[in-house]
């Protein structure tokens, strides 16, 4: 592999896109190590190793087996760490096999910021709430230092104690908790109302974190909740509620209002705590860009889970993603529900505000090629290794306890850049075949996808802000 000591910090992972050639930061944005708290999102194997191995299909496309992630292939976090010369995350709760010498993983799927007073079972929301995460670290950053200074093979297993402060700290929460509240059948008046406590509560786990050294921050808003198939599926939803994309306003508007009150507290932060940096990430406007103009980036079904089983989304409460149910008296896996063949197109993205060219090569390092077919799957022009930009059991979301949707956006570096950055989504015109998986049998019916052949090349934008 090449040295990560080129020009810039770019993350082709909102989409959760699989790069053919490996990306890397600048060296100013030379992090030793990565410590992350998440739900979902970015749960590389904890809620896993605490419950039980997320099931195939889970894993099939890149690790070709389950490796902890709700997801068929690699999550955003994976490739933070990639593009920062860093090996991938172990989760904190699995310690048979694990490397920390680069940071470690707290997040769990399911995971809220509040504290949740319900089990697993009873919620589908993870125990290991935002709290849990930090006394997690805080325990960890204090016996990995003992245990690393008895030498051995543990100095090679633990990071270093300057590293704590010279890490990356990334958060991805939140989301669970405005779909928790709803599923405790509160109205959008009531989620809404507890919402500045949530991020109270978020702004003080932040802060100590900041008391142990932490100083580059990294944190995402949440997406559009109204938009995710669990949540359209299983709460009452009027036709005057419904947008012309097929979202629930009311849950997009307080997911917006959780939004702007993140912002706000990202701002407070900085004046609180000078010495650091941060960096927030709008991936609310990414996903509903996709979800919003499906077609036109080469997906045919945005509302519908793409594992799962029954209904007009492809959702079942009862039976997720890699569950098991009986069709005329044969037991069936429920997996990927797509069509067997479809066309798909090549996309391009690119850190405009970034842009260096790498020593003897056309493309930039802010550029990567993969291919998007029409049922969902995204995969790689050079070997035709899948990966699925969902995770869990939702192209938009995916169980509470399971998984939510990330997209393409491009992420820039939180100490080498200043003011916001923009992101061009290229659209190749190149089309080919790929085969997915068809479980097409297990549904009731399903509407034939219509094939997108000549897709338009005009650019669109988005934008990953840094806040200063």
């Amino acid at each position: 592999m090449e040295s990560h000591s080129l020009r810039l910090l770019f993350l082709t992972v909102i989409l959760s896109l699989s790069v053919p050639n490996p990306v890397y930061a600048k060296k100013t944005c030379d992090f030793p190590a990565i410590f992350n708290f998440g739900d979902s999102n970015s749960d590389t194997g904890g809620l896993s190793a605490a419950f039980g191995q997320a099931p195939p299909p889970n894993g099939e496309s890149y690790f070709r087996e389950p490796a902890g992630r709700y997801s068929d292939g690699r999550l955003v976090i994976d490739f933070i760490a990639e593009s920062l010369g860093l090996p991938y995350l172990s989760a904190y709760l699995d310690a048979l096999g694990s490397n920390f010498s680069h940071g470690a993983n707290f997040a769990t799927a399911g995971s809220t910021i509040r504290p949740q007073n319900t089990t697993l079972q009873q919620s589908g929301f993870s125990p290991f709430s935002l709290n849990v995460q930090y006394y997690q670290f805080n325990d960890f950053q204090r016996r990995s230092q003992i245990i690393r200074n008895q030498g051995g093979v543990f100095k090679g297993l633990l990071p270093k104690d300057v590293d704590f402060s010279r890490a990356l700290y990334t958060f991805d929460i939140g989301q669970n908790d405005l779909t928790a509240g709803y599923f405790f059948n509160m109205s959008t008046d009531q989620v809404r109302a507890y919402v500045p406590d949530v991020l109270d509560q978020f702004k003080t786990i932040i802060k100590y974190i900041y008391d142990h050294g932490g100083r580059s921050f990294w944190i995402h808003n949440t997406g559009p909740v109204g938009c995710l198939p669990y949540i359209l599926d299983r709460l009452l939803i009027t036709a005057g509620q419904v947008d012309k994309v097929g979202c629930a306003t009311p849950f997009n508007e307080v997911a917006q209002y959780f939004n702007r009150l993140l912002k706000e507290a990202v701002v407070s932060l900085r004046k609180d705590l000078p010495l650091a940096a941060f960096t927030y990430v709008d991936v609310y406007s990414v996903k509903y860009e996709l979800i919003s103009r499906a077609k036109k980036h080469g997906f045919v079904h945005p509302l519908r889970a793409c594992c799962g089983h029954g209904g007009k989304y492809n959702y079942n409460s009862e039976h997720g993603c890699g569950s098991k149910i009986e069709v005329n008296g044969k037991e069936i896996m429920v997996v990927k529900s797509s069509k067997a063949d479809s066309p798909r197109n090549v996309f391009l993205v690119v850190c405009s505000s970034c842009r260096a060219p790498l020593k003897g090569q056309e493309k930039t390092p802010m550029e990567a090629e993969t291919t998007v077919n029409k049922d969902m799957k995204v995969e790689i022009t050079s070997d035709a290794e899948v990966v699925s930009p969902t995770l869990g059991t939702g192209n938009t979301g995916g169980l509470a306890r399971q998984g939510s949707i990330t997209k393409n956006n491009c992420l820039c570096s939180p100490t080498t850049h200043a003011g916001s950055f923009r992101c061009r989504l290229h659209r190749a015109p190149s089309l080919k075949q790929t085969k997915s998986i068809d479980s097409t049998a297990l549904q009731d019916s399903q509407s034939k996808a219509n094939s997108t052949t000549d897709m338009d090349r005009q650019n669109n934008t988005v934008e990953a802000e840094h806040v200063q």
